[in-house]
């Protein structure tokens, strides 16, 4: 017959089936880059173009584009002579389901 390490108190002689473990349950968070991978095939999409800033180039090659920093400034005007931009999708992560806040596991 099977028995378990379970057994009923009011009556010593009814079957009871069944078991009881204590056990401690762990978890642990990996994180894993693209370097750590060996045959990783996986092209990132992102890419900056540096964009002369007047209204032809900007609607030329800009139209798409979210400006991130800024390449040439005149030196007397201080005016933006070129900027970088790359694709929105790349500049900010929300737009591909992700999110600006921080995880509780991470430290401060």
């Amino acid at each position: 017959m099977l028995r378990g390490n379970i057994r009923c108190v009011s009556n010593p002689d009814e079957t009871v089936i069944g078991f009881v473990e204590v056990a401690q349950q762990k978890e642990k968070r990996v994180v894993i880059k693209r370097e750590d991978l060996t045959g990783w095939s996986y092209m990132d999409p992102c890419y900056q173009s540096v964009i002369t800033n007047d209204p032809d180039s900007i609607a030329k090659y800009a139209s798409a584009l979210v400006p991130t920093t800024v390449d040439s400034i005149h030196p007397v005007t201080l005016q933006i002579r070129r900027y970088a931009a790359a694709p929105a999708q790349c500049v900010d992560c929300r737009l591909n389901n992700a999110t600006n806040v921080k995880p509780a596991f991470w430290p401060n």
